[in-house]
């Protein structure tokens, strides 16, 4: 099929189940489209339609089978773009039942961006279609080639009228003829086709107008609701950073009062082995006396009395030794899990500061590329402050 032929017509039919439930012109169906008129009826619900192209004698030429999903307003999905006009030019799957009318549907459609808004119609939807076009209740009619010609292009009549004293001389006047067989002057009617037109472009601009105006408005919503969430979000940063901060500092703080109860304890020992006393008695109380230093990523530390002092004066570097790795590389681990994000140096002496996955494990971590983010792996300067 190709171009509609001027005595063609087009129009919407819908569905409810088997049977037609309302029709529409193509015009009212665009206006649909355009969300100037919702529609109450199909709130929130998908539609089963059907573009019919119908001959002037009221039989169907082409039919393209689609869905449109209207929303809690009754306006139609804003992101729906079926080319139904050209699928119904390409339609070529005539139904048994019906060989003469080209059909296009979800099994005759080889294009899948447009497959997935089509159906699979059944006879008896073919069959309740062209009932409700021979109903004709859009007042279609018959239309003959003189009508439409005279109605898509004014034909221009030139009328001779005989003076009554001079018969051989005549005056012409020049008429345009329309549909209607009325007769004005052709500056009258062109007057009223400019009039016309003039009409269409300010409706066209009226339109455009509020097109513009709602998407301002939408645009302005869009921005309030990023301002709205990225607050919230650093809100919740906020809170969650100073939830960290105050739980390692309960941390600190009982680390702290161990190490100075174990501290006072040695003291009295050291106190008691001076003045030669209890050496037995304390003998076994130091094989005791032990610290055990527990911590995500690496086994449990054990601290011996006599190691205490040497725990307390370089506690990062007393562990590193006992797990038999770099102390650098404990103290980058260290900082790392306590606050995973991306350490990079840029050349101003900014910190990256994206966050990034934590290595729970400390023979997982590599420098420089554990703590880095995708972008800033491999760079082989580490930030001095990680020391």
């Amino acid at each position: 099929m190709t171009e509609l032929r001027s005595d063609q017509h087009q129009a919407i039919y819908f569905y409810e189940g088997l049977d037609v439930c309302s029709q529409m012109h193509i015009e009212e169906f665009e206006s649909v489209l355009d969300g100037f008129v919702p529609l109450v009826d199909y709130l929130s619900r998908l539609i089963h339609c059907a573009y019919s192209v119908i001959n002037a004698d009221l039989s169907l030429e082409s039919v393209v089978f689609f869905t449109l999903r209207f929303d809690a307003t009754g306006r139609p999905d804003l992101h729906w773009n079926t080319p139904i006009r050209q699928l119904a030019r390409q339609a070529g799957y005539p139904m048994k039942s019906y060989p003469s009318i080209r059909v296009c549907c979800y099994s005759s459609c080889s294009i899948s961006w447009h497959q997935q808004n089509l159906w699979q119609p059944e006879v008896e939807h073919l069959e309740s279609l062209q009932r409700a076009v021979e109903r004709n209740t859009l007042k279609f009619g018959t239309l003959n080639n003189h009508r439409v010609a005279t109605r898509e292009i004014p034909t221009l009549n030139i009328e001779t009228q005989d003076s009554p004293g001079e018969p051989e001389k005549t005056s012409s006047r020049l008429l345009i003829t329309d549909d209607e067989d009325t007769q004005l002057p052709a500056s009258a009617r062109m007057q009223s086709l400019l009039q016309g037109q003039k009409a269409q472009m300010l409706e066209l601009e009226r339109k455009c107008s509020m097109l513009t105006e709602k998407l301002s408005q939408t645009q302005d919503n869009i921005e309030l609701r990023l301002k709205g969430r990225v607050q919230v979000l650093r809100k919740k940063l906020e809170l969650k950073w100073i939830e960290i901060v105050r739980l390692r500092e309960v941390e600190l703080l009982k680390s702290r009062k161990v190490l100075h109860d174990t501290q006072e304890k040695l003291n009295e020992r050291e106190s008691l082995l001076e003045n030669g006393m209890g050496q037995g008695l304390i003998h076994r109380e130091i094989e005791g006396a032990v610290i055990s230093i527990q911590h995500h990523g690496f086994a449990t530390v054990i601290i011996e009395a006599q190691n205490v002092a040497a725990y307390i004066k370089e506690p990062q570097q007393f562990v590193a030794n006992k797990l038999g790795v770099d102390p650098m590389v404990f103290s980058h681990w260290h900082n790392h899990y306590n606050l995973p994000c991306c350490v990079n140096l840029s050349k101003t002496g900014t910190t990256c500061g994206i966050s990034i996955n934590r290595v729970d494990k400390l023979l997982d971590f590599i420098p420089g590329q554990s703590d880095r983010c995708d972008q800033h792996k491999n760079i082989s300067t580490i930030a001095e402050s990680m020391g």
